[in-house]
Formats: C-alpha cells, structure tokens, sequence
C-alpha cells in the first residue's frame, strides 16, 4: 500500500479564497473542547454533523420482489477501483463568533495490478464566520457549476443571502465544506479512472434526486461523464429511513431470507410505485428516488456485523446493473460484509489525536488567537465512576 498527499487545486483555491475573506480575530479566543482520544484511535465527527433529510419510505412485500444471489463475474479481470470519502473533525468556536475545522478526504485507488494507492487530500484549518460564510458558499456553488445554489444573489446590500436552511448550524456548515471536498475527490477519481480505460468508483452513501448539499446538474454532469468512460458507480448507504414491509432495510434480507443469504433484490420500481400512490393519497413524496440506473437492497457478507445496504448503482454502456454489483462483490474485498475499499477510505480520511492538535496549532498562529478549554460542567452530572453523561 502506497500513500501521496495530492492538492487539488479547486479545494485549494477555496480554502485560499476563505481566508482571504476572513475578518480579523487577531487575540480573539478559540475555545476547543478536551478530547480524551488515545494517540491510536480514529477521530470521526462526520456521520454526526450530518444534516439527515430523508423522508421515511416503505415497501410492501409483493409477488415482484424477486432476490438474486451474488453470482460471477462477467469482468475476466479486475478493473480499477478507487473509493472515496470525507471526514471532518471540529477544532473549535470563535468567542466573536466564527468556527474553526478541517477537512480531509481520501481516494483509495486499487489498479488492476492489486496495487492499493491511498491519495490524501488536506485542507488545513478553515475558518468561517459571519463575513465570509455567504461568500465561500458563494464559491462553493460557482466550482459545483451553481453559483446561486446555497445563496442568492441579490442587487442591493448584503448581495448575498442564504437560500436555504441547511447551512443554519455550525455542524451543518461544517458538513457542506466535507460534501463540497468529497464531490470534487470523486470528480478527480474519474479523471484517473478515464485514463486507464474504465472501471468501478465506489461512494459512501446515496445518489439522491434534488439532493440539499449538491446541485443535479453536477451529479447528472459526473455521471454522463461515467456513462462515457466506461465508469460503473456504486454508491452504499449504511443509513437509511427505507422499511420492507415494516422491517428496516438493515435487517430486511437476512430476516426474509435467512443470515446466509448473500444477493441483492432491486427496489427502484417498487418504492417510487409506493411513493406514486401516497403521492395519490395526499402526501407529498417526491416519486423518484435515485438519478441512479437501479436501487439495490444488497447484503455483501453474513457475518455478525453484515447487514443490508442500500446500494445506488450507475452502470456505463455495455454493462448490466446484475453485472456490475456482481463484480463489486467478487473483486472488492469484503470485510465484515462491507467493501474494505470504503472501509479503508473512511478510515484515512478520520484524524488522529496528533493531526488534531497540529491543525489547532496552525488555527492559532493563522488565526492569531488564544486556544482556551471550553469550560464545562459535565462532570457534575455523571454518575459515580462513569466517565459520560
């Protein structure tokens, strides 16, 4: 396994672009709270800061849903893979108001060869306040080929207002900048995929219609581009609010057709006809649920820790989608019942208690400002020899 930091330079000009807007804290006080993280453990903040919207959707149980078990497949050889994540860690608030984070992605590339490369992309510390969070959103919209996605821009002053409400919080600002990083890593993982000849880009998550943090043109853009290039996109959502017939999807293969079941069953068709008669019914479901090709409920493994995923899947010209998800089964490495493509993705893109403390230490000197604790009362309201609330 071979790592290389790469810099992107669209993450780097918007990251160069924040601080140039950034209104002075020169001695402001960044208060960060103590982390009790062990030198060898994974700080992750990702999965919290996350601004869920989802609508809850069920599926009843039908003559038409039909389970397929993994086969082979139809690829003679391994095609190039590359998996790629986000995370985030938080280090701190600005007493005079601001946030202070970084961002890290990953793109773990597996060549035909079984070569494994992990390309590490780094922000730095970001700062983002009141002067600058319109303006950086601005951009943010303007490199995903929206310039008014997150704002709008207005003839008179302030010129720029929020169009929405997912930027309102701190963690979900936060979680904007980690989606933008992650968008364009996977924008980048094309370009190497293009060059040699095709092959498998594998997303944590989901390909959403009308998604919140990304525009459709762009993901519409990245996946004509695939289609081109002979890029099969996989994308698998450990979270989802889907129900087979009141079982969540997480359980709903291995309690409909027992724990050693491995295979897939495809529900595109089936809940955008729920959604379409609750549309019928009054409610106010949008229909189409993936601008992807098929929506799969697929179980990789069965071991303890496998369950059932929601798998998103794009295939390019010449390929089927029973096909492709075959293939991500045989020649993606299944640890747990999850590709440890992601699993290694995501594990390289959480930091270390040691890159937590350089980031803040870079924060402070960009930033000019004081670090102090956050002070907190916590421990008056733990219970005797419990170490959390």
């Amino acid at each position: 396994m071979k790592f290389a930091n790469r810099e992107n330079l669209i993450i780097k000009g918007l990251v160069e672009f924040s601080w140039e807007t950034l209104a002075n804290h020169r001695g402001d006080i960044l208060l960060y709270q103590e982390r009790n993280t062990k030198p060898d453990e994974l700080i992750d903040e990702s999965d919290k800061l996350a601004y869920r919207y989802s609508l809850e959707d069920n599926i009843a149980l039908s003559s038409s849903l039909k389970a397929t078990r993994m086969g082979r497949p139809k690829r003679r050889h391994p095609p190039p893979i590359i998996a790629v994540d986000a995370g985030v860690v938080n280090l701190g608030s600005l007493a005079k108001g601001g946030i202070v984070f970084a961002v890290r992605g990953t793109a773990c590339f597996y060549t035909s060869e079984g070569s494994i490369i992990v390309l590490r992309y780094n922000t730095g510390a970001i700062a983002i306040d009141n002067t600058n969070k319109l303006k950086v959103l601005h951009e943010m919209g303007r490199y995903l080929g929206e310039p008014e996605f997150y704002v709008k821009v207005t003839e008179e002053e302030p010129f720029l207002t929020e169009r929405s409400s997912f930027t309102e919080t701190a963690d979900q600002t936060q979680d904007r900048f980690r989606n933008f990083v992650e968008r364009i890593i996977q924008a980048e993982a094309v370009g190497i995929l293009r060059k040699y000849g095709g092959g498998i880009l594998l997303i944590d998550g989901a390909i959403t219609p009308r998604a919140f943090d990304t525009p459709d043109s762009y993901v519409k853009n990245l996946l004509d581009e695939c289609n081109k290039n002979l890029i099969d996109v996989v994308a698998i959502s450990k979270k989802t609010t889907i129900t087979v017939a009141g079982i969540p999807i997480q359980k709903f293969l291995t309690e409909a057709y027992g724990p050693d079941f491995i295979g897939y069953v495809p529900i595109k068709k089936l809940l955008e006809d729920e959604r379409r008669k609750a549309q019928k019914a009054g409610g106010k479901n949008r229909i189409r649920v993936t601008k992807a090709s098929e929506m799969y409920a697929a179980k990789f493994g069965f071991s303890p820790t496998s369950m059932t995923f929601r798998v998103d899947l794009h295939n390019c010209r010449g390929m089927t989608t029973d096909e492709v998800i075959n293939d991500v089964y045989n020649y993606c490495r299944i640890y747990g019942g999850y590709p440890k493509p992601l699993i290694e993705a995501h594990q390289n893109s959480c930091f270390l208690f040691q890159d937590f403390q350089n980031l803040l230490a870079q924060a402070t000197v960009k930033l000019g400002s004081k670090p102090q604790f956050q002070p907190s009362m916590d421990i008056l309201f733990q219970p005797f020899g419990a170490s959390g609330k």
